[in-house]
């Protein structure tokens, strides 16, 4: 699950700029606003998903991923509209926040005997998801472009 989820996310974020300025038609500078703001929303999530992650994992993980996928869907259907565009990058950035915490929560209750190789397991999935994440949506890019790998990320994060 979490080589999935990261797989999707890093599939496609290593591609976002090139796709807002060449399929969204966003300038240098707008993308660069808009990416601050995508990390500003994420560390707002993290904080806000904090207070009820313990209360209900399975359902903080869920909507996470559910707009995590439904923001890379979004992102091919709606580069014609700025607007449309930079709501969903924000969505996707409020999503991204939170999905680390609440997967490093999960592998946490999932490994109380053994803390630190669940930490240890989880960052090294993790480390693995990026690299494989970002090469396959590189494949993925050069055959069928980007708007493509996107939706290869939803598919992913629906696999998750």
């Amino acid at each position: 699950m979490v080589a999935l989820i990261f797989g999707a996310h890093f599939s496609s974020y290593t591609y976002i700029a090139p796709f807002l300025l060449q399929n969204a038609s966003f300038s240098v500078s707008s993308i660069t606003w808009l990416l601050l703001g995508f990390g500003l929303v994420g560390f707002v999530s993290n904080f806000a998903f904090s207070a009820i992650v313990t209360r209900n994992l399975k359902a903080s993980l869920a909507t996470v991923v559910s707009l995590l996928m439904l923001a890379l869907l979004a992102m091919p259907l709606l580069r014609h509209s700025e607007p449309a565009v930079m709501v969903t990058v924000l969505v996707w950035g409020v999503a991204f926040g939170a999905i680390p915490l609440c997967l490093s929560v999960w592998m946490q209750l999932a490994t109380p005997d053994l803390p630190e190789a669940g930490s240890a397991l989880f960052v090294g999935i993790i480390q693995v998801a990026i690299a494989v994440g970002s090469l396959v949506g590189g494949t993925v890019v050069d055959h069928v472009g980007i708007p493509a790998d996107f939706w290869f990320g939803s598919a992913l994060a629906l696999l998750g």
